[in-house]
């Protein structure tokens, strides 16, 4: 993808998961539904049912591994 952010405009009442749903399609290379992945929205941790509002930042946040 190449891109540290990107912006979409979802309709109103979208959730994480059809943001996620959404991102999958565009990018088939993405895979976010795994469930290691945790999700952000506006700095706190939020579920695939999480409603979103106009101006949100969401991350999908990769598992990390280490000592």
């Amino acid at each position: 993808m190449g891109r540290s952010s990107l912006s979409i405009n979802l309709p109103s009442g979208s959730t994480v998961e059809n943001l996620r749903d959404r991102l999958e399609s565009e990018f088939p290379q993405l895979d976010l539904g795994g469930t290691r992945v945790t999700i952000a929205v506006n700095l706190r941790y939020a579920g695939p049912d999480h409603l979103l509002a106009h101006g949100d930042e969401i991350a999908f946040l990769p598992p990390v591994e280490g000592g």
